[in-house]
């Protein structure tokens, strides 16, 4: 629609041949790249996707093997293994929120309880030799988990820059006002041949 209001209002001496062929050539150029950055756009959020997807499901994984760590430790570990089902239930209201709310991946209040947690495994000492390696175990998963959760918000952080969305967009509106600055033309044209085809029949 912008392409025909403009063209409405400009001379018929800036819709030559040699115009034309500069307009479409350089359409052509501008059509290619917004192919080429879309393309790469759609790899990147693919890649971002496939990423995050999979460090979920590691975050889950490692979550499950300290629950079964602390287990093994035995009963002095059982506050332990409550308070990380009670992370584990507001981490998976944080991550798939209800409704169409955006997954909060830096909730202070799901920090603060995994931090206690960490806190308590620093405390806890092994009375025996398993308990000590078991001890020892779940507080590198504890680490591992914290490793990914701050992932996660790091990449939300970053994401897909806004300015290149604006570009992108701001050349395929150039593009198709192209397709609307020469439609008429191809009307009129389309029209005089129908016209001189008919008289013809005549």
């Amino acid at each position: 629609m912008i392409g025909s209001l403009i063209r409405r209002r400009l001379p018929e001496s800036h819709f030559t041949d040699e115009t034309k062929n500069v307009i479409t050539l350089a359409m052509g150029v501008v059509g290619t790249l917004t192919a080429l950055v879309l393309g790469l756009l759609i790899a990147t959020a693919s890649v971002t996707y496939n990423t995050r997807s999979q460090e979920i499901t590691t975050l889950a994984a490692k979550m499950i093997q300290l629950d079964r760590l602390l287990r093994l430790f035995g009963p002095d570990a059982d506050d332990e293994r409550e308070l990380l089902r009670n992370y584990l239930t507001m981490k998976l209201k944080d991550l798939f929120p209800d409704g169409h709310t955006k997954p909060n991946l830096d909730n202070p209040k799901t920090t603060v309880l995994f931090e206690e947690l960490e806190d308590r495994l620093s405390a806890m000492e092994g009375h025996s030799p398993h308990q000590k390696w078991v001890l020892s175990q779940a507080k590198a998963q504890a680490t591992a988990i914290a490793e990914l959760r701050w992932l996660l918000v790091e990449q939300d952080i970053l994401g897909i820059p806004v300015p290149v969305l604006i570009v992108v967009v701001f050349w395929l509106c150039l593009l198709f006002m192209s397709f609307g600055l020469f439609s008429e033309e191809r009307t009129r044209k389309k029209t005089r041949t129908e016209n001189r085809d008919h008289r013809c029949r005549s």
